[in-house]
């Protein structure tokens, strides 16, 4: 939280490291009583040893850093700064970082790809963000289109219309593109195979290895959990205690973290079936050493 890092057994839970990504780092933008605003997101797994942060320091303005640490110890091995903010990183099953940053308030220009040791591999000179991963490819989104890219270069632009700021999710043979109240498929060559509304900003999603796609969705009326199949049709919803931001499923269960008025909380929901498909892995059995992590 705000840039301390704890690692915990998933045994037991014992504590193994504490790490302050904070330290030596002189403040762009202190508040106004001198002190930093400091706020840092989830780990992506770079490879099965490199966990990155994105860690973003600011007030008014705002830096942000990308910090690469050893899983089993905390150690530092590498960052990168950014002046602004980034947007969406992600790592491809090439070991590669992608991150796309913008100063405050100015427009996306590009997306830079780093390498496992922080080196940049490869630039991407687009007004897009990344939003899905699959292989060792990025889905880029713009105000205007989707393209796939890699280190080297971009795809054509995908023949779907744009939804504005979307995410989206990838999986072996699937592409869900979504935005605000709307969520589509698209298929291989780009052609909408469905596509419907829900009641109001859809928050987070999953794809299952079963087919279907998990949607929660939050706004006035409350919050609500979906499960869509392969054709956009609704197998169930479930009305959520409070609003949801973040998800995932793992072993038949969906776990959330809702709020709730002035309080948080991490809540499990039974969704028999809910295991991810596969998506970035580079092997069917997870990383390079074969030991079963997603990507």
């Amino acid at each position: 939280r705000g840039g301390v890092v704890q690692a915990r057994s998933m045994g037991d839970g014992a504590h193994q490291w504490t790490r302050d990504t904070r330290t030596a780092k002189v403040l762009r933008s202190p508040r106004p009583d001198g002190g930093g605003q400091w706020s840092s997101s989830a780990f992506i797994g770079l490879t099965p040893d490199i966990v990155v942060m994105q860690l973003s320091e600011g007030y008014d303005v705002h830096r942000d850093y990308s910090v690469a640490m050893d899983r089993a110890t905390g150690a530092v091995l590498w960052e990168r700064d950014w002046w602004g903010h980034v947007y969406f990183p992600g790592a491809t099953a090439a070991n590669e970082l992608w991150i796309t940053a913008a100063d405050c308030w100015a427009p996306i220009q590009q997306s830079q790809v780093l390498a496992t040791n922080g080196a940049t591999a490869g630039t991407i000179v687009r007004p897009a963000r990344p939003i899905a991963f699959l292989g060792t490819q990025a889905l880029l989104s713009s105000n205007t289109d989707f393209v796939w890219a890699n280190a080297q270069g971009t795809s054509a632009p995908l023949p779907v219309g744009p939804l504005g700021y979307p995410w989206g999710l990838a999986a072996a043979d699937r592409t869900v593109l979504a935005a605000y109240d709307n969520a589509r498929e698209v298929g291989a060559d780009g052609g909408i195979l469905w596509s419907r509304g829900f009641p109001s900003y859809l928050f987070t999603g999953a794809l299952l290895k079963g087919g279907t796609l998990l949607a929660a969705q939050s706004g006035d009326g409350g919050s609500s959990l979906y499960s869509i199949d392969r054709s956009g049709g609704e197998v169930f919803t479930c009305p959520l205690p409070g609003i949801a931001s973040a998800g995932a499923p793992s072993s038949g269960l969906w776990i959330a973290h809702l709020g709730r008025g002035s309080q948080e909380a991490i809540v499990a929901f039974e969704a028999p079936g809910a295991e991810l498909a596969a998506q970035g892995w580079v092997t069917p059995a997870g990383s390079p050493s074969n030991d079963r992590r997603p990507r």
